[in-house]
């Protein structure tokens, strides 16, 4: 492959000397040769290398045919995804350059894939050449680097084979009982915000519930964190999204060899050492009282991890267990994954729901009716209803919490008539596509009938990923739904909704790289019963 600068010599001492240059592309290397003292070598003008970046690409991405970001576009969109949210630059390029387009991601071929079909393609047909996601790379972090999401290959296929049973269908329902209880919660808080009657922020609310259904669920840790705000755990529940998470977030997304030699973490350190001291004291008591009445998160985990004392932790991926720190790890995944999409998308129906009344009421009818007739509030009764799955999934349409996905091509392939070189990134656009009217007539309109009946069976495949697909969709989804979907019900069983002058329409996001975050969902809230 052609060299970017030709055989001059970029010293140790340039700032564009660093690890990141090595390793990221099969194509693109930098030559350099030691062959006289730094001082008496010529280096490059600035304005000669960028254009030599620059056109090798535009020569890369235009040789396969494709659409491609140019180099002065990509730095642009480089800085604003640190103050703009990243769903609508990616929106900005899929409605430029359609739905595949070619970019860089510092000095990695980078694809944004939009297409239902070729996501097919990378996401089940040719899982084997797209098998890993890059969005939280490896970085010398015992904790974060066993993440479930952050694995590789085999490790990640072992891994998510022991883990899964933990998020059958049957250990969700005995969650249920927890999701209840936290609810209780929720709605006294809603009381004492009707009964003052001035706007309330419903994230806040729905942030409490679900930081308390994660950590009961989790740990068996009870909390009421919308009132004990001075709890430890909460203040440190709290500090995992620091104001400085995106730039962590962002640098190391960036540079993610350099951040591993500087030691940045995405998660506050200080908050990820509490929890995980938490859990392994909780995972001693565990063992050595052997409560197997326990149905938590960590307690479940924590049997996998026993396999491991009683020597079958074996290279037979289907008698291996957990080993310590790949407990913690998938029980901090499994909370900081639980808290804060749940919040989004539990804030933000109420938030449509207010704009559209008469949707609001039909579903409050809904739940009403079932009221009437159960009451217990169990698993199958709330997952069954229709309406409210159709609501729910509108919502995770409009707004999907996880904005982005990402794949790494670990082999050279085809993918539809483009050739894609070992190491190249792929960009998943979620919200982007699920506002395409091309498979969402008026995407920007809040309308649930698009998810029932005969609508739903007509949704394009793949273009609806609010999970993802294929055998990197979410773990948690069953989990994630369950919580999201009771939550809901049992707000929407006493309270009703309603915009305010402090609403922001639109809403506004934060400028975060993975979630879909709103900075506050202010409305007014109606207690039904005290009507």
């Amino acid at each position: 492959p052609r060299s970017l600068v030709g055989h001059n010599h970029l010293g140790r001492g340039s700032p564009w000397y660093c690890g990141e240059l090595r390793g990221y592309s099969t194509r693109w290397h930098l030559v350099v040769q030691h062959r006289a003292p730094s001082h008496r070598l010529k280096h490059p003008g600035t304005v000669d290398l960028i254009k030599r970046v620059a056109w090798y690409q535009r020569q890369y991405w235009s040789s396969r045919g494709v659409e491609h970001v140019s180099f002065l576009h990509t730095l642009r969109n480089m800085a604003r995804m640190y103050y703009m949210p990243v769903h609508t630059i990616w929106q900005e390029i899929y409605r430029t350059h359609g739905p595949v387009a070619g970019t860089f991601t510092m000095f990695t071929p980078t694809l944004m894939v939009a297409d239902p079909l070729l996501l097919k393609e990378i996401m089940i047909r040719n899982f084997a050449s797209f098998p890993n996601t890059e969005f939280i790379r490896q970085v010398g972090d015992p904790v974060l680097d066993n993440m479930l999401v952050a694995l590789l290959n085999n490790e990640w296929r072992t891994t998510r084979k022991i883990v899964s049973p933990v998020f059958s269908t049957s250990k969700i329902k005995q969650m249920v009982v927890t999701a209840n209880e936290c609810a209780k919660d929720m709605i006294r808080n809603f009381a004492e915000a009707a009964r003052k009657g001035t706007p309330c922020d419903v994230k806040l609310v729905f942030g409490a519930y679900a930081l308390d259904v994660t950590a009961q669920s989790t740990f068996s840790f009870k909390l009421d964190s919308h009132r004990d705000v001075n709890n430890p755990f909460v203040l440190q529940a709290k500090r995992f999204f620091a104001a400085d998470y995106n730039w962590r977030a962002f640098f190391s997304f960036q540079f993610p060899r350099l951040s591993k030699t500087l030691g940045i973490r995405i998660f506050c350190p200080d908050a990820v050492e509490y929890f995980s001291g938490l859990m392994t004291d909780l995972m001693q008591r565990r063992v050595a009282g052997n409560k197997n009445e326990e149905t938590d998160f960590v307690h479940l985990l924590t049997n996998a991890e026993c396999k491991e004392e009683d020597g079958l932790q074996q290279k037979d991926a289907n008698k291996r267990g957990l080993t310590k720190n790949q407990v913690l790890a998938q029980a901090v995944l499994f909370f900081v994954a639980g808290y804060d999409t749940t919040t989004i998308a539990m804030s933000m129906a109420v938030y449509y729901l207010a704009q559209h009344k008469h949707i609001q009421e039909r579903l409050i009818e809904e739940i009403e009716d079932v009221r009437k007739n159960q009451s217990d509030i169990t698993y199958e009764v709330v997952m069954g209803l229709e309406y409210l799955d159709a609501v729910c999934s509108e919502v995770l349409r409009m707004n999907p919490p996880v904005q982005m996905t990402y794949r790494t091509c670990v082999k050279s392939t085809v993918l539809g008539n483009i050739a894609i070189d070992k190491g190249t990134f792929i960009r998943i656009p979620i919200f982007a596509i699920q506002h395409d009217e091309k498979f969402f007539v008026e995407p920007d309109v809040f309308d649930p009938d698009r998810f029932l009946g005969k609508n739903k069976e007509d949704v394009v495949p793949f273009s609806f990923l609010p999970f993802g697909e294929g055998p990197r969709q979410c773990i948690g989804m069953k989990f994630a739904s369950m919580s999201f979907k009771l939550g809901l019900f049992h707000a929407l069983s006493r309270f009703s909704f309603e915009t305010c002058s402090e609403t922001e329409i639109p809403p506004k996001y934060h400028p975060t790289i993975l979630l879909l975050l709103p900075y506050k969902v202010k409305l007014r809230v109606i207690d039904r019963k005290s009507e």
